[in-house]
């Protein structure tokens, strides 16, 4: 019989979602996230494609919906919202399915409820504190 053991991660990492990404250097988070001006009716024009790292689903709300997104390969980054999906359970299948293709989870609004969730899983390398 064979064990596999996974050594859990020694700290975890945490952005700021802000408007001043230069004050959340200063304040040492490792990284920023700004909202985008743009969306899907700005066209070509607005498109970001290839120049950052798209996330979302922040309010999506059950694992049928994260597996299209998935499943598409329609983002770089998901962030589900534990205190709104159902709990740990829920997000620990999305996570899993997210590791699966390789996608990135990063709780929204990382809190109490999703910290477990990251340090056990490896595609959930940051925590995220919205300002």
């Amino acid at each position: 019989m064979h064990f596999w053991v996974v050594k859990p991660k020694a700290r975890l990492p945490v952005y700021m979602t802000t408007a001043r990404p230069d004050l959340a250097k200063e304040m040492g988070f490792v990284e920023a996230k700004i909202a985008c001006p743009y969306g899907p009716s700005a066209g070509d024009e607005g498109s970001v494609l290839g120049r950052c790292m798209l996330t979302t689903a922040e309010h999506e709300y059950t694992r049928y919906g994260f597996r299209r997104l998935i499943q598409d390969k329609a983002v770089d980054i998901l962030q589900p919202d534990v205190t709104w999906m159902g709990g740990i359970t829920e997000a620990r299948r999305i996570t899993a399915m997210a590791s699966a293709y390789d996608i990135l989870v990063i709780p929204h609004g990382s809190s109490v409820y999703s910290y477990q969730l990251q340090y056990a899983f490896t595609n959930s390398p940051v925590a995220e504190l919205i300002n």
